[in-house]
């Protein structure tokens, strides 16, 4: 995560304004959509799409889960939920995910989807005491239409 843990007003104000946000039309635009367990309702995590580029057709994909419900595919099937929502619907060009290089579960995520990995950045913020690393993972729609991963 890029952001300390939020109290329950700053949790209130997120979901807030991920409510407001029902369109991809200009660049920084982004669709947050819950993810609800089957059969109890209750909210288990997030994906999201943000646009990056409307001009070149680029989105950026991003989930986060509570740890009980990782590991169970959940992620899994509401990532391919929005990579299909923003090449079949929205007619992205490319996709991109990114995490931070030491979670291993973020990454094997993206890869699973069929994404590869395009480049590790070194040193891209000072956070948490810390220099972190960044893997950046990127689809191509033809790619995605192959159902291949690269």
């Amino acid at each position: 995560m890029r952001w300390e843990p939020r109290g329950p007003q700053d949790v209130r104000v997120a979901v807030e304004q991920m409510a407001r946000e029902t369109e991809l039309a200009s660049d920084g635009d982004c669709l947050s959509l819950a993810v609800v367990e089957p059969g109890t309702g209750t909210v288990i995590g997030q994906v999201e799409l943000v646009l990056l580029s409307a001009e070149h057709l680029q989105g950026e994909i991003g989930c986060v889960f509570h740890p009980a419900h990782q590991g169970k595919g959940f992620a899994t099937e509401a990532a391919f939920a929005v990579l299909r929502l923003g090449f079949d619907a929205l007619g992205l060009r490319r996709v991109i995910g990114r995490c931070h290089a030491d979670n291993a579960a973020s990454a094997g995520l993206l890869e699973r989807l069929g994404m590869r990995r395009e480049a590790r950045f070194i040193g891209t913020e000072f956070f948490k005491g810390a220099w972190r690393d960044d893997l950046v993972y990127a689809m191509l729609r033809q790619e995605w239409a192959r159902g291949d991963d690269g």
